[in-house]
């Protein structure tokens, strides 16, 4: 289809060019692309990462967020901002862990025998990115902080934890999330898990994950939990839909690397489509 067109001088005349539509996509890709990458670069220079103690990001939660501090964290980052000034201000805070599944390192890749690829340890996750509201009236920040913050992020596990090989995160399907921001640095999509009942502790207001959550309460396991709520209307937990996350993963050595390849042949899961937002009518 053509419906492109240019104004040419030619001498004393004017030529109309007409510009197929292929060619001026083409042309458009190449300037966002280019227009991205040089606002990514002016980033290098403003925004680091630097460690932060638990007190240090909870305080910054607690003023910023009505969210809570994730369980079984490992690692604190604050997400730091050189003004132009050269002041420096905490614009936000990306926190990593123990997966919310203390399983989840066999569910990413196995050999052909069914044994996992990863140890426990070669597997982190991305539990939170906090990012201050006021970064939107930022120009230079509004657009591309959050993935830069991912990537750089990686990079930083990459080289402070040697072991990790692999960063798995999750979208939370329920509050209408699809992990733009991970489709938008390029993260493996794992698929959606399956929509469950489950335990939520009232108290704390969260999911139960991990069996330290159910012992505290004096209970063995999460089926005396279950058991209990039926018959006590002052139990700690109830049970809830869990309408389902979003899995992507980030494979640090890079995915054109031997052990990256190995990963990708023998994931459990097959790669898919980046799932998309409805279309609201």
């Amino acid at each position: 289809m053509w419906n492109g067109k240019a104004i040419q001088p030619f001498g004393t005349y004017s030529l109309e060019v007409i510009i197929p539509r292929e060619i001026l996509n083409v042309y458009y890709l190449y300037d966002m692309i280019t227009f991205k990458s040089l606002l990514i670069e002016s980033l290098k220079d403003s925004v680091y990462l630097e460690p932060k103690s638990k007190s240090e990001v909870i305080d910054f939660i607690n003023k910023h967020y009505l969210k809570k501090y994730p369980t079984a964290v490992t690692v604190n980052y604050g997400v730091m901002y050189k003004m132009p000034d050269g002041n420096v201000d905490m614009v936000g805070v990306i926190v990593y862990g123990q997966t919310t599944k203390p399983q989840d390192f066999q569910e990413i890749a196995v050999d052909d025998k069914g044994n996992s690829l990863l140890k426990q340890n070669e597997l982190l996750e991305l539990l939170r990115l906090y990012l201050k509201p006021e970064v939107k009236e930022i120009p230079e920040l509004k657009n591309n902080l959050a993935s830069y913050v991912i990537g750089l992020g990686n990079k930083t596990i990459k080289q402070n934890y040697p072991k990790v090989k692999v960063i798995i995160t999750r979208s939370d399907s329920e509050q209408g999330h699809t992990g733009t921001v991970y489709q938008a640095t390029n993260a493996i999509y794992l698929g959606k898990s399956r929509t469950r009942k489950r335990l939520w502790d009232k108290n704390e207001d969260r999911w139960v994950n991990r069996k330290p959550q159910i012992e505290k309460y004096g209970f063995k396991t999460a089926g005396d939990a279950v058991r209990d709520l039926k018959t006590n209307p002052d139990s700690p937990f109830e049970l809830r839909i869990d309408y389902g996350k979003h899995k992507y993963i980030y494979i640090l050595s890079g995915t054109n690397s031997s052990e990256g390849k190995n990963i990708l042949a023998n994931l459990v899961k097959p790669v898919q489509p980046y799932p998309k937002k409805p279309v609201s009518t």
